[in-house]
């Protein structure tokens, strides 16, 4: 009897012991999170957005404005391809300065869900104030045309040597020398626009006009990282080799190019070198001809001539009480009587 009670105790302490054993087991068990009991969410495949948003600029990507002319935003729109309409996004910088000479960049910029940046560029050139001739001065201001070309370094040379600022009316007819215009801005000389291919077929209408006059200023800003209001048409704004091409053409693009901002310049004193070699007969061109007033001289650096008439012509400038100076989109400027 009492080896059946003992034998029955044992057994009622292994059973607890079983049941301490077990309940510990469970209670160390980890505990299900509310995530692992939930079935997984299979999300969709996107399409990876590598792609970035556009943004269009309404209006002239290139504005040339009056000093103090209040500047106005011709306005933009940006859209992505998965994010559509973002224009409310694009942020604007700087705000222009039209007190401030010279050429400033507008800059827009956004971005999509992505990360994904675009960017775009608006150029505005702000003119000088203009200055009215009074008649009295004595300044000449030597400009010269259809460069840069091989002989231009030697015409930069002899500027420096007498430390001489002037205006140069480039084309791309040697783009081989195009990287020459950054070296005319650099020694603080006025570049100008005169023609991209100076062929006389660009006054077959006011497109062909303005898209040659619109492709030399593009390179000069891809060489200088400037732009300029100054140009000088190919022959004069009074040339008649335009009626080959158009008749009435100088009267249809003058007031056109004076309507985008555009200061034109023609001259009141021709150096002749393009109809003689002669270096004294260049000389007494420019020199008989000075007077009170602005003299702006027509000359041509793709002229071997000037390397020997240019310093003649400056000596007898700075002996004789006369200023030379360069252009700017605020000089009093010379023109001519329009022809055709």
């Amino acid at each position: 009897m009492k080896f059946f009670k003992s034998n029955k105790f044992y057994t009622l302490v292994c059973v607890a012991i079983s049941v301490v054993i077990i309940t510990t087991a469970f209670l160390l068990l980890p505990t299900p999170t509310q995530s692992e009991n939930i079935l997984p969410v299979i999300k969709p495949d996107l399409p990876e957005d590598s792609v970035a948003p556009q943004i269009s600029l309404l209006g002239e990507e290139f504005i040339i404005l009056n000093y103090g002319q209040e500047y106005t935003e011709a306005g933009y729109s940006a859209t992505d391809d998965l994010d559509g309409d973002i224009t409310d996004d694009v942020e604007i910088n700087p705000s222009v300065d039209t007190f401030t000479p010279g050429t400033q960049t507008i800059t827009y910029s956004v971005s999509d869900n992505a990360g994904n940046i675009a960017t775009a560029i608006r150029t505005v050139l702000v003119k000088h104030e203009t200055v009215e001739s009074t008649g009295e001065e004595r300044t000449v201001y030597l400009t010269f045309d259809d460069g840069p070309c091989i002989y231009t370094p030697q015409i930069l040379d002899i500027l420096a040597q007498y430390n001489v600022k002037a205006t140069f009316f480039v084309t791309a007819q040697k783009p081989e020398y195009a990287y020459l215009m950054k070296r005319i801005v650099e020694e603080g000389h006025t570049i100008a626009a005169h023609t991209y291919s100076h062929l006389y077929d660009i006054y077959s209408s006011s497109e062909s006009y303005f898209e040659d006059l619109d492709k030399i200023n593009d390179l000069i800003y891809e060489q200088t990282g400037t732009r300029t209001a100054i140009m000088r048409f190919p022959g004069g704004s009074s040339n008649i080799i335009s009626k080959q091409y158009k008749e009435g053409i100088m009267s249809e693009i003058v007031p056109a190019v004076l309507e985008k901002g555009y200061v034109y310049f023609d001259w009141n004193i021709d150096s002749g070198d393009a109809t003689t070699s002669k270096p004294d007969k260049i000389v007494r061109n420019v020199t008989s001809r000075l007077s009170s007033g602005n003299n702006i001289v027509l000359m041509h650096d793709m002229k071997s001539a000037q390397i020997t008439a240019l310093p003649q012509i400056i000596e007898y400038c700075f002996n004789n009480g006369y200023t030379l100076a360069p252009l700017n989109d605020g000089t009093y400027p010379a023109r001519h009587s329009i022809n055709n």
